[in-house]
């Protein structure tokens, strides 16, 4: 019974690293379209829930042009953002959910920033 349990055990740990082809990035092999999509929508969507949880009485009395300078703001440091957050997640994939939450973090800041001058 032992045995058992330490063979299921094994397979759960190994079973950690078994990745697709699709989602890997190898060797003549392009990564999956639909990953980097996938992963600037819930960013997206994480850094507005930021900005408007912090932010709720100054998004409230906003304009409409001062929304979208919000989001300009947002969307002008979404590049290097996301950048980082993939060099992050390369170097130390075992940081990969902190990476993505200081990379909300920071365009919401941008965001912020920008709400609360006007």
């Amino acid at each position: 019974m032992a045995n058992t349990r330490r063979k299921r055990l094994a397979s759960r740990a190994n079973s950690a690293f078994i990745t697709s082809p699709r989602t890997t990035r190898s060797k003549g092999r392009p990564m999956n379209p639909h990953i980097p999509d996938l992963l600037a929508t819930k960013l997206a969507e994480a850094a507005l829930t930021v900005l408007v949880r912090t932010c709720r009485k100054e998004v409230a009395a906003a304009s409409r042009d001062e929304l979208e300078a919000a989001c300009a703001a947002m969307r002008a440091k979404a590049r290097p953002v996301i950048d980082r957050l993939f060099d992050d997640a390369r170097a130390a994939p075992w940081v990969g959910e902190m990476a993505f939450h200081a990379a909300a973090l920071e365009l919401a800041q941008a965001g912020i920033a920008v709400l609360r001058k006007a």
